[in-house]
């Protein structure tokens, strides 16, 4: 659909099944695709376009995160985080 900025501006509508190569622009054959796909373009940059965008959501957080997987010691190798001492990391 273009370069940031250019919503509403076709770039080129391309069969990459047969032309994998964009060789023939199929925009002109297939007005009705070409404003379907300019919409959906306008929709997505009015709810995620912007710095910050609009609709993006906060991180995630986990309450009591536990590992997925068992922790082994190693003999050196401590946390640098400091968030326990002496926890040693696999």
């Amino acid at each position: 659909m273009g370069k940031k900025g250019e919503v509403g501006k076709a770039g080129g509508l391309y069969n990459l099944e047969s032309d994998i190569g964009e060789r023939t622009d199929l925009a002109a054959q297939h007005p009705d695709i070409i404003k379907k796909l300019t919409s959906l373009a306008e929709k997505m940059e009015a709810e995620i376009g912007g710095k910050p965008p609009r609709a993006r959501r906060p991180a995630g957080t986990v309450e009591s995160p536990k590992p997925l997987y068992p922790m082994i010691e190693q003999p050196g190798k401590t946390d640098p985080t400091n968030r326990s001492k002496n926890r040693r990391l696999p």
